[in-house]
């Protein structure tokens, strides 16, 4: 499996602290099926940049295998939607075209389909990261299909499935996830202990909600396509 969702890299931001920490999860995935990771820490306005998230990255991925593990690591970035598009672009996936993006957890933006489509013009292809726990869209779930027509593609994640982040996300998250509206599902890993860097608990029901195969694309095929540039939708290529 892949995870293309992960705060994995050490004293980065609120992922583990330390690099023993970032092992323990690297151990996890490993164990849980994981072959390939997004190292993919918050990026801000005024915050990283892509160098520091590609050194960190590389730092990682060779403590990786220094301890025997079989985990590809790729960089990548949890982009607020409040950068500006030269510093998306500056942000993608591996070599892109996608794109990391999320909105505030607390309300969605009422340009929030304006934004992505703006995005899409540029050869980007906007993966919104976990709208099932965005408040206004659990409070109207249509809220998500503006943004799915500008182009937007949707990554939920496994904990949503399971309850971990409530009642109210895990309906929402299921409700989608028959609709059809979800390319991918990954961990948003932090810890070894609290939020973990696992994939298969989610994936199990997705099995039994969609069936086998759609739940493979979301963990396997999707992402596979992610890391080899191939879209699943739109044409162009990223220009600032």
């Amino acid at each position: 499996m892949i995870d293309i969702h992960c705060h994995i890299l050490p004293a980065i931001d609120d992922g583990p602290a330390t690099l023993a920490e970032a092992l323990d999860m690297a151990r996890l995935a490993v164990a849980d099926g994981v072959e390939t990771i997004f190292a993919t820490p918050h990026i801000s306005p005024q915050g990283l940049q892509r160098e520091e998230v590609l050194a960190a990255t590389t730092a990682l991925q060779e403590a990786v295998a220094a301890a025997g593990f079989d985990l590809r690591l790729l960089p990548g970035g949890d982009c607020s939607s409040h950068l500006d598009t030269d510093a998306l672009c500056a942000n993608l996936m591996h070599n892109g075209p996608y794109l990391l993006l999320e909105f505030p957890h607390t309300y969605l933006p009422g340009d929030a389909a304006e934004q992505v489509f703006e995005l899409t013009t540029h050869g980007i292809i906007p993966v919104i990261t976990h709208p099932e726990r965005n408040a206004d869209v659990l409070r109207d779930p249509k809220r998500l299909e503006p943004i799915l027509e500008a182009g937007g593609l949707v990554q939920m994640t496994c904990q949503s499935l399971t309850g971990g982040f409530g009642a109210e996300s895990r309906a929402c998250a299921r409700h989608f996830l028959r609709q059809g509206y979800v390319h991918f599902l990954a961990s948003d890993g932090h810890s070894a202990s609290w939020r973990k860097p696992v994939l298969s608990a989610g994936y199990k029901v997705a099995t039994r909600l969609i069936g086998v195969a759609r739940a493979n694309a979301l963990v396997m095929d999707n992402p596979a396509r992610l890391i080899s540039g191939e879209r699943l939708g739109g044409d162009g290529a990223c220009s600032s």
